[in-house]
């Protein structure tokens, strides 16, 4: 046992320095060392130095500068690659245009990658939901159908409604209906998928060009909360009494498509810096003499 013990301290010891050394050679590591001594050195360059020295930041006798020479430029302070930027630069190439840089990251336009991200999830939720519902419609059928004749409440809670008669019994209504469902599911996956695509394609463009993307995606989210709240919510859990239903019930499952759709429509409706007031660049131009 002691043995045992003695070789796992070995091996996690060993562990430990492969870790360290595989850190020291990875090139992120090695541009954030790199960093870090350029900043430690433009430190001690602005430092104070003893009167009499030359040198830019000297206190002593400023040492003129020969005419004709060029002012020699500071030295640029690398930044360190980070995850984020080079998986962001990777999404924003998918239309073909070079990203100039992968070093950092671009505030507007990681938040519109990110909205563009959100904006495909809702859309292939809604295609797959769409999908389904085609090559697999007969338990969503049968939903629809319970929901619509009213046979599946509760005994006790069907005694006391007085609603009973706003049941249909007509197939027709039912397949229609369904086929409702199937084409807003449709409408709203096709309009979130391709206004993602356009916003990815529209990430560095211009606030109104981007807008025009973005315009897209709204009506898709709209369309998703008018499918999953009007439709089930309010027809289906009020007008037909779903919520007294005992296994054909899909209020909780509408109410969390609504979450997902709600927050979609907020992204995309927020303003840009841009557009905040007060926030706007004015140019200023100089009196001609």
């Amino acid at each position: 046992m002691s043995v045992a013990k003695w070789l796992g301290a070995l091996g996690l010891a060993a562990a430990g320095v492969g870790g360290v050394w595989a850190a020291r050679r990875l090139p992120v590591a090695a541009e954030v060392s790199r960093t870090a001594r350029a900043v430690a050195a433009d430190g001690l360059r602005r430092m104070r130095l003893p009167r009499g020295a030359v040198g830019p930041h000297a206190s002593g006798p400023r040492v003129s500068r020969p005419r004709g020479l060029p002012r020699r430029a500071p030295a640029a302070v690398p930044r360190p690659a980070s995850v984020a930027g080079v998986c962001l630069g990777a999404l924003a190439r998918w239309d073909g245009h070079a990203v100039p840089s992968c070093h950092g990251t671009d505030p507007r336009r990681a938040a519109r990658l990110a909205k563009a991200a959100l904006t495909a999830a809702l859309g292939g939720y809604a295609a797959l939901t769409a999908f389904g519902n085609v090559t697999d419609p007969a338990p969503n059928r049968e939903f629809v159908r319970h929901v619509l004749t009213m046979d599946d409440r509760a005994p006790e809670l069907a005694e006391l409604s007085r609603n009973g008669s706003r049941a249909i019994h007509r197939p027709w209504v039912w397949r229609a209906a369904y086929g409702c469902v199937i084409g807003g599911e449709a409408l709203v996956g096709g309009l979130c998928l391709v206004s993602s695509w356009r916003q990815v394609r529209a990430a560095g463009a211009a606030h109104d060009h981007f807008a025009r993307a973005a315009s897209t995606g709204i009506a898709g989210a709209a369309g998703a909360l008018l499918l999953w709240f009007l439709g089930f919510q309010t027809v289906g859990g009020e007008w037909f009494g779903m919520w007294m239903n005992q296994h054909w019930n899909g209020l909780d499952s509408a109410a969390r498509v609504c979450g997902y759709a709600g927050v979609v429509l907020l992204l995309l409706c927020l303003p840009e810096e841009a557009d905040v007031p007060g926030r706007a660049v004015r140019e200023v131009r100089r009196p001609s003499r």
